[in-house]
Formats: structure tokens, sequence, C-alpha cells
């Protein structure tokens, strides 16, 4: 390290005064709310005590807390926070978990956090904080911008988990253009005695200066996880400390004064740094299955009632309820509190995150089915056959199977058939019920406009033949013996085999080639002694067992889509994996179910890749990474790519976050189980009768998609979103109305741009729209709202978020906002 020209007695140390609050860990929200009381009332009484003393505090949550429970002190501190002495950071509802949430939900959490704190306090949060969250998203720095926040204070990893990151500031960017200085805390964001905060002034200066350098490092002090604070011992031997003039100079400050320091001395010298901070706790990706798949369908859900509320707003007048999808999102921003969202908190605070993700998926169902119906039942639907309404609540038009039920056994019989509006039949076949009813479940192929409706017929009549509607070759079904094997579906673009031992092996026939290098979908056992984060590892590869198959079975055949059932078993545990191809799709579906009675295991779905490549494509929060693969675990979003210039695989999820790739092998983590909030170096009988995660049935969706050249050829992003969720079936009455039978909600003529958000403006005069740029390439696109008749166009940088306000006066222009709407 190069010697300091900077004398570390002339250096000002910035003591950021704070409590790292847990409002859930080792404790439910119910104790971290009565700590959070506790904690401000601390930081006011030293307020009163210190002169000077200055609090850092982040969270808009716990700040609502106690403007609900305490209005007396919630004064007090409204006025300490115009006096300066309060620091509002942060600028999000919580401090997230901060790989697993999507960007969206990074949007919500500045969206109601900084608009709250304006309101409620006066001022926003200029400096980003999430001190112990467990690595990164590279995707930040433009989320983080695009809600006014100019700085990121975090810690995770440390220097000995990854010291290739710049140390300790320097300009986080992105792509396309945004940046962030970064602030790495140098040593913890806690202090428990005087005698700790003191070792650690003597530390910094000394220890962690780098170039370029400057008079100024930052400090944090304070008693902190379970709240507390900085307590009556530290300010004491604080201001002892400043009496002594042969010391670093010690001022009670802020993120955001050290961040203005920082800028105006060397804010043009400091190091530039793209990509992700990353690893700390790798475990975290894949523990308690739980909380991450209610993340996923809350959001996708929300996203979704937004979308048909506008659409109702735009057709209709109908207002949406912006109150309760609000309240809908703050609950599910709760709970991706770094803790909850990553699995590490005690069992029973997952008791709590299932009833508040549950009332939020409540709401934004309840919302959802709503606005569908409102609009449904303004459509003319009088005619021939019952009314049957097929909704897709995504930005990209759907082709493909839909599942829905009749209200009869007619179906079954062979006396009623679907038909579109106008009569011309739609494919569809009869599969198996999930219970024994008076229903017949059915399977249709439909092809769908992006966010919007298509009214079908089920009419009295005969089904045409397969033939005559899909052709000879649309789906055909192998050997039903399992003696005889092996077990095919095939269309005209992919054949799946499955063998004996339940492995398959799929050919891309338009391409000429094998997917996979050999047989795929073996569900692998890796021993994993590691506590519930995974502290210090950062694979998991020692595999010790396999599951062996028990069964493989015909389960459908039709002319709409084929399935084989794999079933197999390890130890007590029981693995069913549904493999279903639809005719005429690019893409084999894998619905999964795993009954897991083990412990201290991890459970991966490999798939080898028949292509040569060292690096793999990821979806991250708002964007994409490329990563080497090099077989460590790594955090994801909706989908994995691997590829070679040939082609490739990308498989999507419905509710999985973590995977690894080692070489061209892309292995899905299915599960972890660790005991609940276990954390070393505490020790732990793994013999002994822990409450352990993850036990009991697992279900999970993939989508296994082959195709040429790189991901961008795939469609995996329309394909991922569909998956997580699909269209909806709705079957109506007859009744007259303005609208059409076929509707379009949004439009967007750039293959790389998704519209990802319709919702109401948080004023309540103007709808709001927000795209992404997802291809890594400047683009020029046109958008267009044809319910609302209102058409414009824009120019994306690589990877750029825009957010656009449609006002409701129709002579008002279209104009682009930050993610704050302003």
């Amino acid at each position: 390290m190069p010697r300091s020209p900077i004398n570390p007695d002339d250096v000002t140390l910035h003591l950021i005064g704070n409590a790292h609050l847990d409002p859930v860990w080792l404790w439910r929200w119910q104790e971290g709310f009565a700590e959070t009381k506790a904690t401000f009332r601390s930081a006011l009484d030293r307020m009163n005590e210190t002169p000077g003393f200055v609090f850092t505090c982040a969270a808009a949550a716990i700040y609502e807390w106690i403007e609900q429970s305490d209005p007396k002190m919630f004064a007090e501190i409204r006025r300490r926070v115009r006096q300066g002495r309060w620091v509002v950071t942060g600028g999000w509802w919580i401090q997230p978990d901060c790989n697993i949430p999507s960007g969206e939900s990074f949007v919500r959490h500045g969206l109601y956090s900084q608009r709250y704190f304006e309101r409620a306090l006066g001022r926003r949060a200029r400096v980003g904080y999430c001190v112990d969250s467990f690595g990164h998203a590279a995707t930040l720095p433009k989320l983080l911008a695009g809600c006014d926040l100019r700085g990121y204070v975090w810690m995770r990893p440390g220097r000995h988990e990854n010291d290739d990151i710049p140390w300790p500031v320097f300009w986080w960017e992105t792509p396309d253009g945004s940046r962030v200085l970064s602030m790495r805390i140098m040593t913890g964001y806690t202090a428990g005695s005087a005698a700790e905060a003191l070792a650690r002034f003597e530390e910094i200066p000394r220890e962690h200066m780098r170039p370029p350098l400057t008079t100024a490092s930052m400090c944090f002090y304070g008693v902190g996880n379970h709240g507390g604070g900085p307590t009556k011992a530290q300010l004491a031997a604080i201001e002892q400390w400043r009496k002594d003039r042969k010391r670093p100079k010690l001022v009670y400050s802020s993120p955001d004064a050290f961040h203005d320091v920082v800028v105006s001395q060397v804010g043009d010298k400091l190091p530039r740094y793209k990509g992700e901070l990353q690893h700390h706790a790798s475990g975290c990706y894949a523990a308690v299955s739980l909380i991450k798949a209610l993340n996923r369908r809350a959001e996708e859900t929300l996203l979704a009632a937004e979308r048909w509320a506008s659409i109702a707003r735009m057709t209709l007048g109908r207002a949406a309820p912006t109150e309760a999808l609000a309240r809908a999102w703050k609950h599910v921003l709760f709970n991706q509190f770094h803790d909850i969202m990553a699995g590490t908190s005690v069992e029973e605070a997952y008791v709590d995150a299932r009833d508040q993700m549950g009332a939020a998926l409540h709401e934004a169902g309840f919302a959802l089915n709503n606005a569908q119906q409102m609009v449904s039942w303004n459509v003319d639907t009088r005619g021939e056959g019952t009314p049957v309404f097929v909704f897709n609540n995504q930005a990209h038009p759907f082709e493909g199977v839909v599942e829905t039920e009749d209200i009869s056994y007619d179906l079954a019989g062979g006396k009623r058939t679907f038909t579109d509006n106008d009569g011309n039949p739609i494919p569809f076949q009869i599969v198996a019920q999930h219970t024994r009813t008076n229903k017949s479940r059915a399977v249709l192929h439909v092809d769908l406009p992006a966010i919007g409706h298509r009214l079908l017929r089920l009419r009295e009549g005969k089904a045409p033949s397969s033939r005559k509607l899909l052709g000879k070759r649309a789906v055909r079904a192998g050997a039903k013996s399992p003696r005889t094997g092996p077990w095919r579906l095939e269309n005209d673009r992919l054949r799946l085999e499955v063998d004996r031992k339940g492995l398959i092996q799929i050919r891309d026939k338009r391409a000429g080639r094998r997917v996979f290098s050999t047989p795929a979908g073996e569900a692998l056992v890796m021993r994993d002694k590691s506590d519930t984060w995974s502290h210090d590892v950062f694979r998991f590869d020692k595999v010790i067992g396999r599951f062996k198959a028990t069964s493989v079975r015909l389960i459908e055949e039709g002319p709409v889509r084929g399935g084989i059932r794999v079933k197999s078993r390890y130890g007590d545990s029981i693995l069913t994996l549904d493999y279903l191809l639809g005719a005429g799709e690019g893409h084999v579906e894998v619905r999964g179910e795993i009954d897991w009675r083990d412990a201290w295991k991890v459970v991966k779905y490999a798939l080898p890749v028949a292509v040569k490549a060292d690096t793999c494509t990821v979806e991250i929060p708002y964007g994409t990474i490329k990563r080497p693969t090099d077989g460590e675990e790594e955090p994801m979003q909706q989908w994995v790519d691997v590829s070679d210039r040939r082609g490739g695989l990308a498989v999507a999820n419905n509710n999985r976050y973590s995977h690894s790739a080692g070489g061209s092998e892309i292995r899905i983590t299915l599960l972890r189980s660790p005991a609940y909030a276990f954390h070393d170096p505490f020790p732990i009988d793994y013999d002994g009768d822990h409450r352990i995660t993850d036990r009991g049935p697992q279900p999970f969706r993939l989508l296994l998609i082959p195709h040429k050249g790189d991901w961008r050829n795939s469609d995996v992003i329309a394909k991922a979103r569909q998956l997580n969720l699909p269209p909806n079936v709705l079957f109506e009455t007859y009744h007259p109305g303005p609208l059409k039978p076929e509707l379009t909600g949004a439009a967007c003529d750039a293959p790389g741009v998704e519209v990802s958000v319709i919702k109401q403006a948080e004023d309540g005069r103007a709808l709001v729209v927000r795209a992404c740029e997802w291809l890594g390439r400047k683009t020029r696109a046109k958008l267009s709202l044809p319910p609302a008749k209102r058409r414009w166009q824009a120019t994306f940088a690589p990877g750029q978020v825009k957010t656009f306000v449609v006002p409701d006066r129709r002579g008002a222009a279209v104009r682009e906002v930050n993610m704050l709407e302003e």
C-alpha cells in the first residue's frame, strides 16, 4: 500500500452516530417496533445532553411506525431534522436485500420513501444506505440516481471477500451514464462500547488511507442490530478525545456531509467502477424458498393490477385503487428487508412475512380481478356461445398454451368446443383434473395482444380433429410402457426425449443440434454444513448423492400439449418433474415439486449445455450482467443463459433466485436446508433437533429455451414474464357494452425495450409509464397507449430505464420524468 503523504493526525474523522436497527432478525417485527421507539427516544435524549451531536437513521418504514404510534416524539424528530442534527438517509422503505428484489421494487422503495420523507419531515434523503445488505447488484447506481440519491453507503462484501473493488470511495457507474459516490464503511457500522469506538477512531486514519487521498474519513459508532445508538459513555469519550489537539479531529457528521467533502476535495480524481459488489453470504440467494416465492408472486401481481387498473382508467375513466396498491407495495417492500428476504431470520419471522405478503397478494389480486371484470363487463358479449375472456397481464404479445376449466363435463364429452369471437376453432384438449369435480380442465392454444384481452366463445358442437387444426406433427407422444422407452414429445421445433433414468435430451430441430452435451435434468445433492448465510462459502459443488428415478410416464397427449412425468427419490425426499411441450412452442416447460425431508444439504437441477462458454448472462434488477462460469453461487432474477456463437440455452424460473454455472453447465439451486438463523461461529450439533429451512413441498417452474446466437435471440425476457404471471381466463355472461372484443393496452416497436409499468401517477392526474432497454444498445423507440390514443418517441441509452408521465388532458404532451415522477 502506498504511504500516505497526509499525516494521519491531520485527518478529520466524520463520526456517523447511528443505531443499526434490524426491525426483524432474531426477533419478530413487534419487538423491532419497540426497539425503534426506544432507540429514537435515546437519540433525542443524547441530543439534549450533547451539543452538536448528530444522529443518522435510514428506512422510511420505521419512521412511519413512530409517526403513527407517538406523534409527539415524531414532532421532536421533525424539529431536529430541520436543525440538521437528525439526518434522514437511505431514501428506501427499509434496508433491503440488494440482489433479490426486482428492479421495479427498488424504484418503489425510492418512490414511496422519498415522497414520505418530504411530506412528513420536510426533506428527502440524499444518500442511499444499505450497510448490512449481503452484496449489491450492478444496476443499483441508475436506480439510486433515478430516485434523487447521489451517494451510497455500504459495507458488504468486506475487503477479505473482494479486494478488487476500489477502496474506500469511488464513482459507481452504470452503462446508461448514471453514477453515485460509493462510500464503503471501513470498519463496522456499530460499536458496542466507548473503548471499541475509540479503538476504531485510532485505526481508520492510520490503516485505511488509499489514494486519491482526502483529509476526511468516515467512522460509524453506536450500539446496533437490536437498536440502541450512541451511548452516554461513547459521547463522553468523544468529547474527551476532542480536547486533545494532537489527535485526529473528530466532528459529529453524517453521510451527506462526508459525501460533500469528498466530492469537493477529490471528486475529479476518484476511480470509476462498473459492476456488482459481491460476494457476501452466498447461501442467502436460496435460503427459505417460501419468502422468495411470495416475493416474486407479489411483485408480478402488483404490476399486473396496476396495468389493468390503468386500462380501466383509459377505457372507462375509473380511478385506480392507489391507496390499496401502495399499502400492498409497502408490505412487500418491508419484507424485502435483508434479513427477511435473505432467509436469515428466525422461523417465527416468516409466519409474519407470510401473513404480510398474503395481505399484499390479496390487495393486488382483488385490484387485478376488479379491473379486469370492469373491462370485460363493458364489452359487448352478445352472440352465440358462452363468452370467455383471456387476459394477457404482460407487456409482450403472447402465443402459446393457456389453462382453464369448463363449468361442466360437456368438454370432456365432446359436446362443446372453443372458438374465437367469429366462430373460428381454437385448438384445445382435455387434461387431467387436479381433483375430482364436475369440471373439465382444458388447455387452449391462443394468441393475445400485449397487456390486453381477447374474447373467445364456448359453443355447442364437436371439436375439430387435431390434424385439421395443427397438422400431423403438432405433438407426438412416444411409447407408454416404462420398459420400452424412451419417452418422447415432439413438435415442429423441438424433440424432447426422456430416458429410463428420467434424464432428458432436447434436439433443436431448426438449428439441427442437441441442446445438452450429456443427458440433463439430474437433481444433484450437495453437502452443505455452512451456516444460514454460508459465510465464507462461495460454491456448493461437493456432490454426495443424486435423486434416482422411480417412475416415468406419459401424462398428457393431444393437439395442444404433451407431457411426461418423472418421479424420483433421494432418501425420504421426493422430486416430481413434469416436462411439457406445447404445439409450435420453442421451449420446454418444467413443472417441479420437491418434497424435501433432509437437512444440511443443497439440491441443484443440472443442465450440461452443449456449448463452449466461459461466461453466462444473468438477469439482475432492471438489467443484465455477464459473469464467468467459474462454479460460484450467484444471484439471479428471472433467467440465466449460457451461449457460444452457435447458440445456447436460456433458463427462466418463476421463484428461484440462485444458480451456479461451471463451464457450460447451468445448475439451478432448488433449495438449501440449514437451520434457521444459525450464525457462525456459534457451535451447533448437526445431528441435533433443529428447525430446518425448506422442509416440505417446494413447487417451482422452469422454461428451457434453446436458441441460435446469444441470449438476445431467445425471447427469454418475454417468456420469463409469461411464466411468472401467465394469462388468466374469465367465463363471462351476455351483455351489451361499448368496448371491442379485443384490446391492446400498450405497444412498443423496439424489440429491446420493455414496458414494465403502467400506473396511475402519484398526484392522480396522469398515467405513468416506465420502460427499460434490455439489449445493451442505444435504441430509438415508439411507445403508445392505444386505449388513451397516446403515442410518443424516446431514445434509450444502453440499459436505461425511462419514466414518462402521460397527462389525462389530451392536448398535454407526454414528458419524461425521474423515478419520483418529477
